[in-house]
């Protein structure tokens, strides 16, 4: 098993880091949690043909600012996406 950070940065990307991105490359499969800018660079990444799983932690700005750049491998990669909700009482 493989963890590579592809961006930790807060609410922006800097010159030094981009927001939250963690790729897990397993055995069977690749896992996605969080889509900030820095899942730009997956391409660089994702060599083998396995299926690739996304999980977005939760919906703020920084987490999901780098889903539009996904198109490029969309069309070749076969993706689960996974969207869970939690339920709050107020």
């Amino acid at each position: 098993m493989k963890i590579v950070f592809l961006g930790t940065n807060g609410w922006y990307t800097t010159p030094t880091g981009n927001t939250p991105c963690i790729l897990i490359d397993s055995k069977d499969q690749y896992v996605v949690f969080d889509a900030g800018n820095g899942i730009y660079k997956l391409d660089k990444y994702i060599t083998e043909d396995k299926p690739i799983s996304l999980f977005i932690t939760h919906f703020h700005l920084d987490h999901v600012s780098g889903l539009h750049t996904l198109s490029n491998l969309l069309l070749s990669k076969d993706w689960m996406f996974t969207l869970e909700r939690e339920e709050q009482k107020i």
